[in-house]
């Protein structure tokens, strides 16, 4: 079992091993029990660590970015606090969206991204950017599989 941060709130993301050497009473009260911290999702014993990078790490990952985009708000002239909370309800709305229908991300992408409109110009700059290769890399480094060159 690895929990989040958002367990606070019961928002947790919480992976827990498969097929462990629990019995089946002891798994389902422990579920039980978890459950009412945010959202289980069962791995394989060896994805444990990844998961836990993942879902232990990413809250982080994901303040740093809220921060960037209060920041970009705030210097287009939006008040922080207003900045802040939009920039929450996006993202919350972003992972609901990929948790209700299932849909990978890059799907959900296409469907805000219209040719020549500004959402593909603004993906376009965070490719540029190297925003996928610095979150690949926080992942990795989080998780130990990382090297410095």
């Amino acid at each position: 079992m690895i929990p989040n941060i958002p367990v606070a709130v019961n928002a947790g993301c919480i992976a827990v091993e498969k097929g462990g050497f629990a019995t089946p009473e002891a798994t389902e009260k422990a579920n039980e029990v978890l459950g009412s911290l945010g959202t289980l999702i069962p791995v394989k014993s060896k994805d444990l660590g990844i998961a836990g990078t993942v879902g232990g790490c990413g809250p982080a990952f994901v303040d740093v970015f809220l921060s960037a985009l209060g920041d970009a708000a705030v210097q287009n002239g939006l008040d922080r606090e207003t900045a802040y909370k939009v920039a929450a309800s996006m993202v919350t709305g972003s992972a609901k969206m990929a948790l209700d229908t299932g849909l990978n991300p890059s799907d959900l992408k296409d469907q805000v991204t219209s040719p020549g409109g500004s959402t593909i110009k603004g993906v376009v700059a965070l490719d540029a950017n190297g925003f996928r290769n610095a979150v690949n890399q926080a992942v990795n480094k989080a998780n130990g599989t990382y090297k410095d060159e």
